[in-house]
Formats: structure tokens, C-alpha cells, sequence
């Protein structure tokens, strides 16, 4: 960015804008903690952050609006269950 600061983002092509999308803004100061990031989809987003030597799991999400479809809610639930519970294996 601009400033410095790092923008980690997974999203939708523009013709989807405002469906979905998640992103993370991680401060200059703290971009050599960025380990990795890895985009589940476009409304989960996982980052680690390691710190000496600890390391922190940021997830990002958007889910999906009260009137979208169950299947299309049980499928981001049933992802970001997945996600947390690697997270809790790592960390």
C-alpha cells in the first residue's frame, strides 16, 4: 500500500463486486512476521504471523448474508470449520 502497510486480500472478479470478498491489513512494522497466507475461498482468508518463536493464526471472513441459500451457508460453515481446526493443529 501507499503507506507502507501490506493488504492481503482474496475476492471476487469486479463483475461480482460487493459479493464477497476479505481482506487484511497487516502494519508496516509487522510484515516481516507474515509467514504465509493462504486464500480458502473468497470469504476466508488465513494468515500466520510468527513472532520469535510462537506462532499466531489471523482468520479473516464474510459470510454469507441471511438470505443467501442453506446449502451456500453450510458449505462456508463447513469451510471455516476446516480452517479453524487446522489453525488449532498448528498453533
Amino acid at each position: 500500500m501507499d503507506n507502507g502497510h501490506v493488504m492481503i486480500c482474496s475476492g471476487v472478479r469486479t463483475e461480482k463486486r460487493a459479493a464477497a470478498g476479505v481482506g487484511c491489513i497487516i502494519h508496516k512494522k509487522l510484515e516481516n512476521q507474515i509467514h504465509r497466507w493462504k486464500a480458502w475461498s473468497e470469504r476466508i482468508l488465513q494468515i500466520e504471523m510468527k513472532e520469535e518463536n510462537r506462532m499466531k493464526t489471523i482468520i479473516v471472513v464474510y459470510g454469507p448474508n441471511e438470505d443467501d441459500t442453506i446449502e451456500n451457508k453450510n458449505n462456508f460453515w463447513e469451510e471455516l470449520t476446516l480452517v479453524v481446526e487446522e489453525a488449532k493443529g498448528k498453533n
